[in-house]
């Protein structure tokens, strides 16, 4: 053993292929070459066996975090219907429309509740978080356009619906056609979905039919059903 205790072994120059045991080739390489520098300083010869274990290969490098998605919605001067399809940290009224260029008497309405802004102070009213669970109507000053940043909504997700209207959020990523995008659920005859600007009616023994072709990430929807229930979005 040389004088520097490294426990390994040297044969004479030209004694031939070197080996190891239980070595992988990226371990065997690591170590040939770091001491092949010392080999030709110190004057020894080739390396032919190693004992002991192997030194430890360097770690790989951490997978990037996956990168999370975003929604862009446009808002019109006036009233607008949509709803989010994303989680984020903080999914406060102020948090998530804070951005926008507000003025006073700027409104925001869930089915139930509202909260208006105030120059100078914020939001104020009942409603101060959103979900994802059911639109919203927002009503601006000046048209505006909303940049949202979060995580993707698990599906299947569940939608309450009650006895006439519901206010129906729309959680998938892209546009889907209505006959898939509409939430599992007994619908019965005449029972009806809309957007701002479009309806489709249902038909039994037929489906939805009307203007309405197909639900839009960051649109609002409001679905009006004759027995209220549980419907599942599964797309």
């Amino acid at each position: 053993m040389p004088a520097d205790g490294r426990d390994y072994d040297y044969c004479g120059v030209g004694s031939g292929r070197s080996y190891t045991r239980g070595w992988s080739d990226a371990q065997l390489s690591l170590v040939m070459d770091t001491l092949a520098n010392v080999d030709q300083a110190a004057g020894w010869s080739t390396l032919t066996t190693i004992s002991g274990a192997p030194p430890p290969l360097p770690s790989p490098p951490l997978p990037s975090p996956p990168l999370g998605s975003s929604l862009t919605i446009l808002m019109s001067s006036g009233w607008t219907w949509f709803s989010l399809n994303l989680e984020t940290p903080d999914m406060s009224v102020g948090g998530l429309l804070g951005s926008l260029p507000l003025e006073a008497g700027d409104q925001l309405k869930s089915q139930s509740r509202f909260t208006d802004y105030y120059a100078g102070f914020g939001f104020f009213g009942q409603l101060s978080t959103l979900t994802t669970d059911e639109s919203y109507t927002l009503k601006l000053s000046s048209a505006a356009t909303l940049s949202v940043s979060g995580s993707s909504v698990n599906l299947p997700k569940a939608a309450a619906l009650s006895t006439g209207w519901t206010w129906l959020p729309m959680p998938y990523g892209a546009s889907t056609g209505l006959a898939t995008g509409m939430p599992s659920f007994g619908y019965a005859a005449s029972d009806l979905i809309k957007s701002q600007s479009s309806f489709a009616e249902f038909y039994l023994g037929f489906g939805w039919f009307g203007t309405l072709n197909s639900l839009d990430p960051g649109r609002g929807y409001r679905v009006k059903v004759s027995s209220g229930g549980t419907a599942t979005f599964t797309s």
